[in-house]
């Protein structure tokens, strides 16, 4: 477990170095070369650290490298884009808490795919669109209104605190996929998190989704994301309980029975 704790530990070391260097020398060349040095030298000397995690752990903190820069370039431009500034953060954040579960409960699994950067085809097509829309809308009209930022803050806040909560309460038990077999130390949660929501992740992802649209403050972006969050949360909690119902009997029957999900109205589609 230390291991584990030690790589999660340094990855966020690298963030901070990066951010801090980019901060001291505001030069467009020193600049470029920090990030050269620092890319190739985590890319050389993370695998000679960790020789059983390989070319993996040099993409990984290579990654932090890219998710420091994120964060200075976050720093710059607060004042005139603020809610592009707080969107950064908030994907740094995500990934990162993404990472903390493998890295400190499935250490066997870790590897770049960890961090779901390249979580599908259609997660990137809808940040891309977000991002987007948000520059694309900035042309037109002011987009940063304060008490929208402050109103999507709260909702990422609470996506990011049930999401890592449901990471942290189920440990080794949380699966990225739906699991069709029980494994040896799958167990029934209902601590933490759980007690507030049966899918923590699930409305944890939900609202954060949302949340970052309302801090970009995307009309259009919000609109579409609602379906299709609709549409994947539908199948993927229907397919997940009918297992879950399998596994765990009447326990499991009793405590979806007495725990909501907490994603508005869904518990309604899901009779159907």
């Amino acid at each position: 477990m230390l291991i584990n704790k030690e790589i999660y530990l340094i990855q966020w070391i690298i963030i901070v170095l990066t951010l801090t260097l980019l901060l001291l020398f505001d030069n467009l060349l020193f600049q470029i070369l920090i990030i050269g040095s620092l890319l190739s030298l985590t890319w050389k000397i993370s695998p000679k650290v960790y020789p059983q995690l390989g070319i993996e752990i040099s993409k990984i903190n290579a990654t932090c490298v890219v998710f420091g820069f994120l964060v200075y370039i976050a720093w710059v431009i607060k004042e005139n884009y603020v809610g592009f500034s707080i969107f950064l953060l908030n994907q740094v954040l995500f990934h990162m808490g993404e990472m903390l579960h493998v890295a400190f409960y499935k250490f066997n699994l870790l590897k770049w795919g960890s961090y779901l950067i390249n979580h599908s085809f259609g997660y990137n097509l809808a940040i891309t669109f977000s991002i987007s829309e948000y520059f694309a809308e900035s042309f037109f009209f002011q987009k940063d209104y304060s008490l929208f930022i402050l109103i999507g803050v709260l909702m990422t806040l609470v996506g990011h605190s049930f999401r890592i909560g449901a990471f942290i309460s189920a440990k080794q038990s949380f699966h990225h996929q739906v699991q069709s077999k029980k494994a040896s130390d799958h167990i029934l949660i209902t601590t933490g998190v759980y007690k507030i929501s049966r899918h923590p992740s699930y409305f944890g992802f939900f609202i954060y989704s949302l949340g970052q649209q309302v801090v970009l403050q995307n009309p259009i972006a919000f609109i579409a994301y609602i379906p299709v969050l609709y549409k994947f949360f539908i199948s993927r909690i229907y397919l997940e309980e009918y297992y879950l119902h399998q596994f765990f009997g009447y326990a499991y029957q009793e405590y979806s029975a007495n725990t909501p999900i907490l994603i508005p109205f869904i518990e309604y589609f899901l009779r159907f």
